[in-house]
């Protein structure tokens, strides 16, 4: 499901804001809640979750990248600034501020605050019921950091999932100021699932392309333990439909 935090509002795209903008990712929207139901909105959530296990369903619960303009000027120690002081922003995505996961400039030492603050995160997600995260754009944060993040839950939920959106090579998001992707590492620190960025089918030109990425993404899984997988999808809600690429034929 997609992200369940309040959202910023400070400039906000629009005047709702953004889900991948929270103002705090411990907490839940109060929009969310049922003013029907006298329980709080985390209790109502875990209701949801309840009622999702009933009928046999998982959840795994969107992790944004990133943080609302709110959330940066409240928490400075966990949020990413360029040599002059200005704040690292993605291109074209002026309503969000990057965390910064390194506590150095020569990216040794990990950012301790910004760990404990998702480990406070994978605590809330426990406590709700929640079966695994999917981490949005996950080479926001480097691989080391995740390599704290994935043991922590899992020492306490062993079945925890963590789906990275991350790909082979990325040509669709913004590049400036984000690293480039490294799926491969990601498996190798415990994520269990990444995106197969087949949305990009329309841009292939011969069959010969489509098979070689197939036969790419089966090699790296070759390289790991049983269960790893990709998640084959030709749409995203960053693209049009397939179906619209090419004409009627």
């Amino acid at each position: 499901i997609l992200p369940i935090h309040p959202p910023g509002k400070t400039e906000a795209m629009g005047t709702a804001g953004s889900v991948y903008a929270p103002d705090d990712l411990l907490e839940i929207d109060p929009q969310l809640a049922d003013p029907r139901d006298p329980r709080p909105v985390k209790e109502q959530f875990k209701e949801f979750i309840n009622e999702a296990h009933k009928r046999g369903i998982r959840v795994m619960l969107d992790l944004p990248s990133c943080a609302s303009v709110d959330f940066y000027n409240k928490h400075p120690e966990l949020m990413a600034i360029d040599e002059q002081g200005i704040p690292e922003v993605p291109q074209g995505w002026q309503d969000i501020r990057m965390f910064q996961p390194w506590a150095d400039k020569d990216k040794k030492i990990l950012n301790q605050a910004l760990v404990d603050y998702h480990k406070k995160y994978i605590d809330m997600c426990i406590e709700l019921g929640v079966d695994g995260i999917r981490a949005d754009v996950v080479r926001a944060k480097p691989v080391e950091f995740w390599d704290q993040i994935i043991p922590y839950a899992r020492s306490k939920d062993p079945e925890f999932a963590f789906l990275a959106e991350s790909y082979t090579y990325e040509d669709a998001s913004p590049m400036m100021n984000m690293p480039h992707d490294r799926p491969e590492d990601f498996l190798k620190v415990g994520f269990d699932s990444y995106y197969g960025q087949y949305h990009i089918f329309h841009s292939w030109n011969t069959a010969k392309e489509f098979h070689d990425y197939v036969i790419e993404n089966l090699e790296m899984s070759y390289n790991h333990e049983p269960g790893k997988s990709l998640i084959g999808s030709f749409a995203t809600h960053d693209d049009k439909s397939p179906m619209a690429n090419g004409g009627v034929p």
